[in-house]
């Protein structure tokens, strides 16, 4: 990930990263990442201003990474450039028409431009829905991060039509060893296709992971490294090899996990099966 610069505005320090996004060896777009002071969170720290503030600094947000991008050589490069925005902007007309302007003042074609928008399940689904058919209307592109197995997630895919959908890093994690994983990223990448969607997957960490997403199909993945971790940090076993003995905590552990895997996958049934 590089770092860019760190401007300033309105006195609230902001710095912009760029993450590299690779589908084989072939860097295709770089993700853009806005921060505050320490690294703080953009939505925390817009959050913490009042309502008529935030859309100046969301603009500034955006502004800043489209600058900073093509600075750094991203039409040359011939990349896209995704850029996360807040779908519930209270002004989301005024949001995209800025985020234009940006874009054409510093000579980024607008279809160039990816935005990025959460399907996390906290998120309200229309007000996602609405910020994704007016980037629709306008002719941008979006992209759909954060994206799990819950029903916000699967109507967002089922009702629009994203360029991008980045799996959420739970559908990740442990991927070699979990077949419901497996199972619920396979199915997604079904539905994904059905859309003329691209799925692609956060950082993996290990070698494992990363061949097992191959397997199933999936070719794009967001960051350029492998985290392999050394063997050294990984715990020694603490219980015995020989029979270990579950409690009570770790059966209820292990039933709600397959429940929620099991949910899962019936949700994507569902939704593939209409």
């Amino acid at each position: 990930m590089l770092t860019v610069i760190q401007p300033t505005h309105a006195g609230i320090e902001l710095s912009v990263a760029f993450q590299p996004m690779l589908h084989g060896e072939s860097i295709f777009a770089f993700r853009a990442e806005v921060t505050g002071p320490g690294g703080r969170a953009f939505e925390s720290v817009l959050g913490a201003l009042a309502p008529e503030k935030r859309h100046a600094l969301d603009c500034r947000r955006a502004a800043l990474a489209i600058r900073q991008a093509v600075a750094a050589g991203i039409v040359q490069a011939e990349a896209l450039l995704l850029l996360p925005v807040n779908a519930a902007s209270a002004t989301p007309e005024l949001l995209i028409r800025d985020l234009i302007a940006a874009a054409e003042s510093n000579g980024l074609p607008a279809d160039r431009l990816v935005l990025e928008i959460s399907a996390d399940e906290r998120g309200n689904l229309a007000t996602t829905t609405d910020f994704a058919e007016r980037c629709a209307d306008a002719g941008i592109s979006i992209a759909l991060s954060a994206f799990a197995s819950g029903p916000v997630g699967l109507n967002l895919l089922a009702k629009l039509a994203p360029r991008f959908v980045t799996l959420d890093r739970s559908l990740v994690r442990n991927i070699d060893r979990s077949e419901s994983l497996r199972l619920i990223v396979d199915g997604a990448l079904r539905l994904a296709k059905r859309r003329g969607v691209v799925i692609v997957a956060p950082l993996t960490e290990t070698r494992g992971e990363l061949a097992t997403l191959q397997r199933i199909g999936i070719a794009h993945l967001q960051g350029g490294w492998i985290n392999i971790e050394p063997q050294r940090r990984i715990a020694p076993r603490r219980e015995p090899r020989t029979q270990p003995v579950a409690t009570q905590r770790d059966l209820q552990t292990h039933r709600r996990q397959v429940k929620l895997a099991n949910d899962a996958i019936a949700a994507l049934r569902s939704v593939l099966n209409t």
